[in-house]
């Protein structure tokens, strides 16, 4: 995984070091070199994309749940959240997520600063509620229907209003304090200024679809896939003690391959010209899981 995650990181900075280069030294005077490539659209790139609140949402959701995930493993694997303990992790992810929620206000507000919008109440008031509120309802679906069977598993009501109160009385003020901590921070200053025109996009940039998508979430699939290995046989072995650190280091690796494969589809868009890279280097990255 480490050897994969390192040639890929190679490739990606070769390859950008010898397109700054080529730019870097060509002559001034020579116009043939802008003729293609991604020098030509630097005026577009920081263009918004369609439906960018929904963006800001998923993001400011993605990155919540990342952080989330990581401060689990991090106490897990120095033993505070030993599975030991019956029900200690399921514990700590539900004390952890409403605690987690500032760093999406914070993503969403410093996202709606970059797109040029003007207030962030609406979309931090959406990621507040957006993804807990799939949670919470299915949920409860699957709660009515154990109660329906006289199931011992149901869950009582007063632990149902408990996971309202740390849902709408923890999780969504800590969105709405990131979010105003985010906005009140200094102007994000864009390298370039975009045109008022938008670029037209060749049609040869049209086959960057869905293959290419699932190809770059294949990519990550198979380095934790490999690890994982370790850590089933941990289980199997009654070794927890070396799966919760075993399985930080996948999610690191995990991360980072991600992260590198989406500015692969990103280069890859762009060097055809097409400055629609938010979607694409969304859906690179969601491919993975």
């Amino acid at each position: 995984g480490l050897l994969l995650t390192g040639a890929l990181a190679l490739i990606v900075l070769r390859t950008l070091r010898r397109d700054l280069k080529r730019y870097a030294d060509q002559d001034l005077g020579d116009e043939t070199m802008f003729e293609t490539g991604w020098k030509l659209v630097a005026g577009d790139v920081f263009r918004q994309p369609e439906r960018w609140p929904v963006l800001v949402i998923l993001c400011a959701t993605g990155v919540q749940l990342a952080v989330l995930t990581l401060i689990t493993l991090i106490l897990a694997a120095i033993g505070f959240l030993s599975p030991v303990h019956r029900g200690a992790l399921l514990t700590g992810l539900v004390l952890l997520f409403p605690l987690s929620g500032a760093f999406a206000g914070y993503v969403t507000s410093r996202m709606v600063k970059l797109f040029g919008a003007t207030t962030w109440k609406g979309l931090a008031l959406g990621t507040s509620l957006a993804y807990p509120s799939v949670v919470f309802v299915v949920f409860m679906i699957t709660n009515f229907l154990l109660w329906t069977r006289n199931s011992i598993s149901t869950t009582p009501l007063i632990t149902i209003i408990g996971l309202l109160f740390l849902w709408l009385g923890i999780s969504c003020p800590l969105v709405f304090l990131g979010a105003k901590i985010g906005f009140d921070g200094k102007p994000i200053n864009l390298p370039t200024r975009v045109n008022q025109v938008p670029r037209q996009i060749p049609l040869s940039s049209g086959f960057l679809g869905g293959p290419l998508y699932l190809l770059a979430g294949a990519m990550p699939f198979g380095v934790i896939c490999v690890e994982l290995l370790f850590v089933l046989n941990s289980i199997w072995q009654n070794e927890y003690y070396l799966m919760f650190g075993m399985l930080t280091l996948i999610y690191v690796l995990l991360i980072v391959t991600t992260a590198e494969t989406s500015v692969a589809v990103v280069y890859l868009k762009l060097i055809l010209e097409d400055y629609r890279w938010w979607w694409p280097s969304f859906y690179a990255s969601a491919s993975a899981g």
